[in-house]
């Protein structure tokens, strides 16, 4: 825990009893995969994502017309712009430009469908998104080897009664305040 262990070492006493206090880093410098900067520029250069940004920050308003812009005006109440980049509720919606590198950082380790749309649900947001990762790890070959399912079952029909009350299927149903008991003759239906 960093800062636990920076405050352990803050103050130290010198040898005149003065309180020195360590010149040390609390965060270390973490390079993150894709900073605000680097998002809030793609953005702006996105055709769809720069007239979103200028819709929300009032300049004008969105035409449901277009195709593209369709799920943003749908979506107008849960967006907004922190850092120059926009956001939908509390995630980053990631430029076109920038999609590829995104999935392959949700990607890394080949998490799986669920996993990868449990953690792009958590920080991300795009039209599309859902489609995009299936899409991904349909065609991903480590995945499709890890991610085996076996074929399925053929189903196998009950064999057919040869005189009544062979074998029925009994089973209850509740309609309003009474519960009937019905009981269904597999030779005469």
């Amino acid at each position: 825990m960093i800062h636990v262990d920076a405050l352990s070492r803050l103050p130290e006493q010198d040898v005149n009893n003065a309180i020195v206090v360590n010149l040390i880093e609390i965060e270390p410098k973490i390079h993150f995969p894709l900073a605000a900067a680097q998002i809030a520029e793609a953005s702006k250069k996105d055709p769809i994502l720069s007239k979103v940004l200028n819709a929300v920050a009032g300049h004008w308003r969105l035409k449901a017309s277009d195709e593209n812009i369709r799920p943003f005006v749908q979506n107008l109440a849960s967006l907004s712009i922190l850092h120059d980049c926009l956001m939908f509720s509390n995630r980053v919606v990631i430029a076109l430009a920038l999609r590829a590198r995104v999935l392959e950082l949700l990607h890394s380790g080949h998490p799986g469908v669920v996993r990868m749309k449990l953690k792009a649900r958590t920080h991300v947001w795009w039209p599309g998104l859902s489609a995009d990762i299936e899409h991904l790890v349909k065609h991903c070959q480590p995945c499709s080897i890890i991610n085996f399912s076996p074929p399925q079952g053929e189903v196998m029909p009950w064999p057919g009664a040869n005189e009544p009350f062979e074998r029925i299927s009994i089973d209850l149903f509740q309609l309003e305040a009474q519960v009937y008991l019905i009981v269904c003759d597999s030779y005469s239906k």
